[in-house]
């Protein structure tokens, strides 16, 4: 498809909000749209740091990080894009946020750096990690 949200990240999002008969309903997706829409808000970076979150420990590691953006570097190399080397991307996260302990990225970390909703495109939309990328070139 041509959207670019990835196949791990909408997974998570359908295992973590209630679904009915495997759609979400109106007012799910409605907070789904906002929180997209509104990447640079306090509630939109807990909605989406919520769904990044998928150890439930308060905190991403490079886990999540690798997790989630496994999915886009495949979906960069399927529409042909130059490689990514994923280690090089994660440290890049990381340096950017800041986070108070080098290892792990809090929601609060994620709310301070300021880039917050630029973390949140890299690691759930293709096209996302793309404007960052062609940004930061």
């Amino acid at each position: 498809g041509g959207g670019g949200l990835t196949a791990p990240f909408i997974d998570n999002l359908f295992q973590e909000c209630q679904t009915y008969d495997g759609e979400i309903d109106y007012k799910t997706y409605l907070d789904f749209v906002l929180a997209s829409w509104y990447k640079k808000t306090a509630e939109s970076l807990a909605y989406f740091f919520r769904l990044l979150d998928v150890q439930r420990t308060g905190a991403l590691t490079a886990f999540e990080i690798n997790f989630f953006f496994r999915a886009v570097v495949s979906g960069s190399r399927e529409a042909g894009q130059e490689p990514v080397v994923l280690e090089d991307v994660r440290d890049e996260i990381f340096d950017m946020v800041k986070p108070a302990d080098a290892l792990r990225i809090t929601l609060d970390d994620l709310m301070a750096c300021k880039v917050g909703d630029t973390v949140v495109s890299m690691l759930t939309d293709v096209h996302g990690f793309w404007a960052y990328d062609t940004a930061a070139s």
